[in-house]
């Protein structure tokens, strides 16, 4: 236990509730953007929105790749903070 007198059960929640929401996200995110990338109308040939004429632009999964190691790293730093805050017992 910690000197503080024990943990907090809802700092122990609140971890909880914030690790399921980072599951939720990671879960559903490619599934959503693969909706919305098959749900866009068609268009022009020449259009700078068209991923065959303008080859530069970013789709979802490039979008999705980029940003992931970021969700990781603030769930680690997210569980560090929890954990000195623990050992400091002022939680």
């Amino acid at each position: 236990m910690a000197r503080g007198g024990g943990i907090n059960i809802g700092m122990l929640v609140g971890a909880g509730v914030g690790i399921l929401a980072l599951a939720i996200v990671f879960m559903l995110g490619p599934v959503i953007g693969g909706q919305l990338e098959s749900s866009m109308p068609t268009l022009q040939a020449d259009s700078e929105w068209n991923a065959t004429y303008n080859t530069d632009l970013k789709t979802g999964s490039d979008v999705w790749e980029m940003l992931t190691p970021f969700l990781l790293i603030v769930g680690l730093v997210i569980l560090a903070a929890i954990i000195i805050m623990v050992i400091r017992g002022v939680a």
